[in-house]
């Protein structure tokens, strides 16, 4: 079997967000399994000496509304496997940045994509020859509706399957209705069985409705993405495509995050017991010179700052929190000014309780999830989530809000007490936050076997790509054979 994985980005070449860090490591978990490549924009944001990309002789020309753009293709290797990954070079991507700025989204990412997932249909063509390209999210979904309008009519890769994986339903490639010449496939595919989402283009709809199969990323959100709550005006059409949806949760990167070989961490450890994850929170202590408390709970957070990760419910329920004076609050992150400016508010007025660094530090970040005993999910919606896996793999007990995949990879210590890993609260208020923190306080005070054995749980978790990489083969195997 013939994979072609498209994304718009992939771990470590960008960043972004946990798609990248999803598709990388997805792609390692299947090589071996299967024959897999992987396709991506050539940012200028990514550096071709370090990776070793080199550019290839291929070069296709791509219609884009009345013209011609060309895409240059350029080649490397994901590293830590031989999976090779083609990278599509262009104008379009030689920016600071993905998607857009702080100001905004870049006003041609409508162009920009429709350009990529061309790109990606000729690198299948002429370079792949895949059996199954697996597309991911928005800026890849009109693959699966070029193929049935634009190729196979035409014999073109007439036998080449799709997969689309959600992601996040929020984010869906919408723009107004001018942009159709953009895709060049007529105003046929602008209706509401197709791409027309209420008198708009919405790319992520085109591809729920064309793909083979689709995939999201936990059992729980693909309840949630058919409620009217989360499914973004898009639930009704999640409903109707029901039959061909197959929830996958997340894996993580054993290789990327494993404590016992953690290049980031200050002394390496096997267990939550080992004194290498002692001096871990030593460490992460004194860093955010914390230190002169060491015997309160540390709670850490390493994240996007906004609404959707709950930092509003943490705003309103930290000052509180910090006043009890018993708990130490870690937090990496940035990104929304009203909300980072209320969290370096609280952090100046409880500089002994709490501390925000919003510089990004991927070795603070690997501190954060070993050093911490406790770790902050609280969000208003989270799809599968990875940093509450990323600190059970290191021993540190996630608090986090069920729902998404928050509710299914932790398990309450409360609902379940012979096998919980972490604490969970449901209504999405600073009351029922702060209420769990509060239990989290007391557990580590007040019954400290109690947690250690679940810190035992959490590292011991099956959180990695196996099982979930074996679910993926087998929806790529089911459209196979449908075809």
């Amino acid at each position: 079997m013939r994979v072609l994985i498209a994304s718009s980005e992939i771990y470590p070449f960008t960043r972004a967000g946990a798609l990248s860090e999803t598709v990388g490591a997805l792609a390692k978990a299947l090589a071996g399994r299967c024959e897999v490549a992987m396709v991506m924009p050539l940012y200028a944001i990514i550096d071709s000496e370090r990776f070793g990309i080199e550019r290839t002789p291929h070069r296709f020309p791509i219609s884009v509304s009345d013209h011609e753009e060309p895409a240059e293709i350029w080649q490397g290797t994901l590293p830590g496997s031989e999976v090779p990954v083609y990278f599509v070079a262009s104008h379009y991507f030689e920016r600071d940045a993905l998607y857009g700025t702080a100001t905004g989204d870049y006003p041609d990412n409508s162009e920009r994509f429709v350009f990529f997932s061309r790109a990606v249909v000729e690198v299948a063509e002429n370079i792949v020859r895949p059996d199954l390209i697996h597309c991911n999210d928005w800026q890849t979904a009109l693959v699966p509706v070029y193929l049935k309008e634009a190729y196979a009519p035409y014999g073109r890769l007439a036998t080449a399957r799709t997969v689309l994986t959600i992601h996040n339903i929020a984010y869906q490639g919408k723009f107004w209705m001018y942009d159709l010449h953009i895709l060049n496939l007529g105003w046929g595919v602008f209706s509401p069985d197709k791409l027309e989402f209420y008198n708009h283009i919405n790319y992520l709809k085109g591809g729920i409705v064309y793909a083979d199969a689709i995939t999201t990323v936990s059992h729980r959100y693909a309840e949630e993405t058919r409620s009217a709550e989360f499914g973004h005006g898009l639930d009704g059409l999640m409903r109707q495509m029901a039959h061909k949806m197959t929830p996958i949760r997340n894996g993580i990167d054993a290789d990327h995050w494993d404590p016992e070989n953690d290049i980031h961490l200050p002394v390496r450890y096997a267990t939550p017991d080992d004194e290498g994850r002692s001096a871990c929170r030593t460490a992460l202590l004194a860093e955010f010179g914390l230190d002169r408390a060491t015997d309160l709970p540390l709670f850490g957070m390493v994240t996007h700052i906004n609404i959707d990760k709950g930092v509003d419910l943490l705003v309103r329920m930290l000052g509180e929190a910090a006043a009890r004076g018993d708990a130490l609050f870690a937090i990496l992150g940035d990104g929304e000014k009203l909300l980072t400016d209320a969290l370096r508010n609280l952090a100046e007025r409880f500089s002994d309780r709490i501390v925000l660094k919003t510089a990004y530090d991927e070795r603070l970040a690997h501190l954060i999830h070993a050093g911490s005993d406790f770790y902050l999910m609280p969000s208003r919606h989270e799809p599968c989530g990875l940093n509450q896996m990323y600190a059970m793999r290191y021993g540190t007990v996630p608090v986090v809000r069920a729902v998404g995949g928050l509710d299914e990879t932790v398990i309450d210590m409360d609902e379940h007490p012979a096998h919980g890993t972490g604490l969970k609260f449901r209504d999405y208020t600073p009351e029922a936050l702060q209420r769990r923190v509060a239990d989290a306080v007391s557990l580590f005070r007040d019954d400290r076997d109690r947690y250690r054995l679940m810190a035992r749980r959490c590292m011991t978790a099956d959180l990695g790509w196996r099982e979930p990489a074996g679910r993926y083969l087998a929806v790529y195997e089911r459209v196979l054979v449908e075809k």
